[in-house]
């Protein structure tokens, strides 16, 4: 039979086992929010940047187009705009049939 002392010693090596597990777990779990709460950030901001660029385009349109044909006959945004954008990465504009 095993005796008390070494009984004893197994089971809070056992609990801190589970309890390093758990803090692991935890720690994992804060470090994961918090990366994808910062992505979310970017995104927010790089999608206002966006927009902001778009609706300036939109106000100023005084003869210049805000979309335009590619020699396909696709509708896309005018290279004005396009240049402007550049400075955001991986953009994508979705635009309606009216415009």
């Amino acid at each position: 039979m095993i005796r008390a002392r070494t009984q004893l010693t197994l089971f809070f090596a056992a609990a801190m086992m589970v309890t390093a597990a758990a803090l692991g777990i935890a720690i994992s779990a804060a470090r994961t929010a918090g990366v994808y709460s910062s992505v979310g950030r970017e995104a927010l901001a790089d999608a206002d940047l966006a927009l902001r660029i778009v609706d300036q385009a939109r106000s100023d349109a005084a003869g210049n187009a805000v979309l335009a044909r590619d020699p396909e006959r696709r509708m896309g945004l005018s290279p004005r705009i396009t240049n402007q954008l550049e400075i955001i990465p991986g953009y994508v504009i979705v635009v309606d049939r009216g415009g």
